[in-house]
């Protein structure tokens, strides 16, 4: 079976109590400069997963993503 992206994942949900929430400044590379953004941590839910309850919008070093890029798991449904 196909891994569904986290990003597509209907158990990807957002986490208003996660550490870290609130604005974050992003650098836009085509515009070239920064700009403020809110963050919200985005969390699985699905309890069969390796991932349940991880921060899925962070990255290996701890840093806040705006995006949800991990690459999913075996449990995930699509949303669509």
């Amino acid at each position: 079976m196909k891994n569904i992206k986290c990003a597509d994942c209907k158990y990807a949900r957002e986490d208003s109590q996660a550490p870290g929430n609130g604005t974050i400044t992003v650098y836009d590379r085509r515009k070239r400069q920064s700009r403020q953004v809110e963050w919200i941590g985005v969390q699985c839910v699905n309890p069969d997963s390796d991932y349940y309850h991880a921060l899925l919008n962070i990255s290996v070093n701890g840093t806040r993503l705006v995006s949800v890029t991990w690459g999913g798991c075996e449990y995930g449904r699509c949303e669509r």
